[in-house]
């Protein structure tokens, strides 16, 4: 009995519990069928999110890829997210179809909403496992951000007369056309066709109608690796292929992530093969990489002296002339050059017929309005006299009155160290670069010093090159041989005794004769098509006097031994050569320039310790080094530039086998250096002096990658992880630096006060990563208030988890007063940008971009009058216009309300959320 009712009691129990298992399956089906909505609306949240999360990943895989760095766990995550988006798309299209259908919004068929429902939450555990996949270690990863590009102001040498304001709008519609995208710009030589493309640039990336705009120069020899690493410095982007090939496929990879691209390729003489750039077009749909994108739009912008080439050759569909300027565009020009009292003096009549002499040619004007500038009537009248009657030199192409008024410029010419040094640009190309254009010089005993050349120097215009190359071997004795001279012509025509500079450039040179007989030629400069080409061993036997010896991109089995007669050579290159025994150039004891930049070296010679009279020695990107022998960089004492940047780092600490930093402590004279060193104990505390006009110092591991774009001449990347003295040489340094990049501060919470007490008053680019001590920038609490960044254009702050404020304190009124960018990144304790008394200073902020920070509120701090972070605020300075600010991305900010709070919170009422902007902080135009 008893058994029979322990029987009956566990099956009543298996049936309760059947039942109610029954129950709450139906119950949880029924459920899901009324929550659908609900759960739609969860997921829709989270999905944002997700899209957030998935643009900030797509960021630091953008960085990377610059790099040619590889991230698979965020490659895999990106994979898995676009996959689930379009699951999710579908989803969200079934239940679309679901509601058509409903009667009335009652669904008369309950099974698809609850298949639906049942999958949104799947979806919605899925986003949330994403999600926190994204914010694991694997995606911590010490992504180096790329220079933030400032909006630049109107292009310099562009003048808004309507005549050029017209095309410009035109070609301004034609980018904005979706069925054109090809587009030509022609007109006669020095017309302004490169100014006015580079207007256009300009405004379309101040509109931001692309995501990338790029421009390079191709001119009359293209040369293709040199037109890619021009597109991929517009993008920051490092080329680490070898074949120009590899290097295409990787400019069009990255080009291919954009949506809307721009190229602009200038000064095309001829046809030429667009995926030999990597430049996409007539990209298809299917080629589209970025997930929801339906095609990638590249526009391509051409400009050429020739219609013909425009539209016959590269297929342009639309076309545009530009034609001189109008009379009177003209004369405003001359007077913008010369002075407005040239409208009222004796030689307004003369200077009216050069303006009309120089038949609406920008070029022509700006030429002889710069070299008449400052001059008595007779010279104006002289070059008037002149331009009437043009030179007989036959330039196809060049207008006469172009040839004469570049022709009378140079006669003006205060110096003959300055005319050699125009000639000189000649000799080395359009694109010549000034590395180039100082090492040729101090060879040539132009320029004293290493310090006395400018930084900058803009590419020669091509009728201006010709007309130089006219001058040079007509007037100078120079031999210019381009393209296509046979070598058995190098001498027809000239009188050989007298010939002093000889170049070779891109020319097919199949053999080189065994000896040149030029007895007073001082610089030979020989770039050949074929760099094979076998240089004989008495080739320089009859060049005594030779300075400069030029052998760039050549390959060398053996060098010839009549190199070492040349005992008065000053400047020797042999860049990107491929190079075996160097060990002669200890024999070369008057040498003052070595560069070996981009050679294969892998040991610098001992002998190089004998070139006691070296004043810069270039062994940059020789990726290959690995020894530098003790005391060789010690024994240099006058040394006036030393380039190491992308290649020697293996500094020793006792010179056992390696050159070690405190050689540098020797050279006293060192003016200009780019160095690496691995880790900031290998830099002694007294080595860098003030005497250091340019440097490009990266100290750390973390900076793997040497970059190729710089904005500025003081350059300096450091990771820190031990402290520093402030007495540290590196502090010296910062104070003078004006580009800062800082990642890993150990020991560091206060930036300022820590590293750079005086302010970082030149500083004008600041980017500071992964630093997790850090809580503010700069806190000036309880000191005299300071006036730090007062040339601040660019802030970058990424991952400084526990960085509470940027400013803290108060500051002088020219602090960030010149700040235009400013990107906050996973910063999880910032709860707002600014203070009111900085954000109200920022009259040329252009851009903000803030992401992922968590505690993100607001980006203007409130401040009550007399606040300790600056001096009292007026009633009638309360409300400031941003003004400049053009661009601005706020994203993942969950607790962000507003930019500034306004009068807005004096209202009881909180049924309205309050508005992003308010009448305290006005944004003039925002994209």
């Amino acid at each position: 009995m008893a058994g029979t009712e322990a029987a009956t009691v566990v099956a009543e129990k298996v049936a309760e519990n059947l039942v109610d298992r029954i129950f709450n399956l139906i119950w949880n089906r029924i459920a899901r069928v009324f929550k659908w909505k609900t759960n739609l609306k969860n997921l829709e949240n989270d999905v944002k999110r997700l899209v957030a999360k998935r643009e900030s990943l797509l960021k630091f895989k953008e960085a990377a890829d610059r790099k040619g760095e590889e991230l698979p766990e965020v490659n895999k995550w990106l994979k898995k997210a676009d996959e689930y988006s379009r699951e999710m798309q579908e989803l969200k299209d079934a239940e679309e179809n679901a509601k058509k259908k409903c009667l009335a919004g009652m669904c008369c068929n309950p099974w698809p909403r609850y298949r639906i429902s049942k999958k949104v939450e799947e979806y919605v555990k899925v986003v949330a496992q994403l999600l926190d996949e994204a914010g694991s270690s694997d995606f911590l990863v010490a992504i180096h951000p790329p220079p933030q590009k400032i909006s630049a102001a109107r292009v310099k040498g562009f003048e808004d007369f309507g005549s050029r304001m017209s095309i410009l709008d035109r070609i301004m519609g034609a980018l904005k056309s979706s069925t054109v995208d090809k587009i030509g710009v022609h007109g006669m030589p020095g017309v302004g066709k490169t100014m006015l493309t580079k207007e256009v640039a300009r405004q379309a990336e101040e509109a931001q109608l692309f995501d990338a705009v790029v421009m390079a120069s191709v001119t009359k020899e293209p040369n293709v690796r040199r037109i890619q690493a021009e597109i991929a410095d517009n993008l920051v982007l490092q080329l680490h292929r070898e074949s120009n090939d590899g290097r295409a496929d990787q400019i069009k990879a990255y080009l291919m992530g954009k949506k809307r691209i721009l190229v602009i390729l200038d000064d095309i003489w001829t046809g030429i093969d667009l995926d030999q750039l990597g430049i996409p077009h007539e990209v298809k749909k299917n080629e589209a990489s970025s997930i929801g994108e339906e095609h990638v739009q590249c526009k391509i912008l051409l400009t050429s002296r020739s219609r013909t080439v425009l539209s016959d050759l590269m297929d342009t569909h639309q076309n545009f002339e530009v034609g001189g300027l109008q009379d009177e565009e003209a004369w405003e020009l001359l007077k913008k050059i010369v002075g407005e009292e040239v409208e009222n003096s004796d030689l307004r009549l003369t200077a009216r017929g050069i303006v009309e002499e120089c038949a609406g040619l920008p070029l022509a004007i700006r030429t002889l309005g710069n070299a008449l500038k400052r001059k008595e009537l007779y010279e104006w009248t002289d070059a008037l006299l002149r331009l009437r009657n043009p030179s007989p030199e036959n330039f196809r192409g060049i207008p006469a009155t172009v040839y004469s008024a570049i022709e009378l410029s140079f006669k003006h010419l205060e110096s003959d160290e300055r005319k050699q040094t125009f000639l000189l640009c000649s000799l080395l190309g359009q694109n010549g670069s000034t590395d180039d254009l100082l090492e040729y010089g101090l060879g040539l005993g132009l320029f004293h010093r290493v310090s006395t050349i400018s930084e900058a120097r803009a590419r020669m215009h091509d009728i201006v090159f010709d007309v130089a190359t006219s001058i040079a071997s007509r007037d100078y004795h120079v031999l210019p041989l381009i393209d296509g001279n046979e070598p058995e012509k190098w001498s027809d025509g000239v009188a050989v005794g007298e010939i002093k500079w000889i170049s070779v450039q891109h020319a097919n040179v199949g053999e080189l004769p065994d000896e040149l007989d030029f007895p007073h030629c001082n610089l030979f400069s020989l770039r050949s098509k074929d760099p094979s080409v076998r240089v004989p061993e008495n080739f320089f036997r009859r060049m005594p006097n030779l300075r400069v010896l030029n052998l760039s991109k050549m390959h060398f089995s053996f060098m010839p031994s009549s190199i070492c007669l040349l005992k008065h050579l000053h400047t020797l290159r042999m860049s990107e050569s491929i190079i075996g025994d160097i060990a002669f150039i200890g024999k070369l004891m008057s040498l003052e320039v070595l560069s070996l930049s981009g050679c294969d070296l892998e040991e610098l010679p001992s002998q190089i310790r004998q070139l006691t009279q070296l004043k810069l020695l270039n062994l940059s990107d020789c990726t290959k080094l690995k020894l530098i022998p003790p005391l060789i960089l010690a024994s240099l004492s006058k040394l006036e530039a030393l380039h190491l940047g992308n290649s020697f780092n293996q500094w020793d600490t006792a010179n056992q086998g390696n050159a070690s930093l405190v050689e540098l402590k020797n050279l006293h004279n060192l003016a200009a250096l780019d160095l690496h060193a691995c880790d900031v104990q290998l830099v002694p505390e007294d080595l860098f002096s003030e005497r250091l006009k340019r440097y490009k110092i990266f100290i750390g591991e973390v900076w793997n990658c040497w970059d190729t774009s710089f904005r500025s001449s003081k350059i300096l990347k450091l990771e820190l992880n031990t402290s520093i003295s402030y007495e540290h040489s590196i502090c010296m340094l910062m104070k003078r630096t004006e580009e800062l990049h800082l990642e890993n501060l150990e020991g560091v919470k206060n930036i300022v006060s820590e590293l750079g007490a005086e302010g970082f008053q030149e500083l004008k680019f600041l980017y500071v990563q992964n630093a997790h001590e850090i809580q503010h920038i700069i806190n000036s609490v309880g000191q005299i208030p300071s006036h730090a960044f007062s040339s601040l254009e660019v802030l970058f702050l990424q991952n400084l988890k526990n960085m509470v404020e940027i400013c803290h304190g108060r500051l002088g009124e020219t602090s960030f007063k010149r700040l235009r960018t400013i990107t906050v990144e996973s910063c999880k304790q910032l709860k707002s940008l600014l203070p009111f008394s900085i954000a109200r200073r920022l009259l040329q902020l252009e851009e903000i971009r803030v992401t992922d920070c968590s505690n993100m509120s607001e980006f203007v701090k409130e401040e009550r009058q007399g606040a300790t972070n600056d001096i009292d605020i007026a009633e009638d300075d309360q409300n400031f216009e941003l003004a400049q600010l053009r661009s601005m991305k706020l994203q993942y900010l969950p607790k962000f309300i507003r930019l500034c709070r306004g009068n807005e919170e004096t209202n009881n009422s909180t049924s309205r959320p309050a508005p992003l902007f308010n009448e305290k902080i006005n944004p003039k135009q925002i994209n």
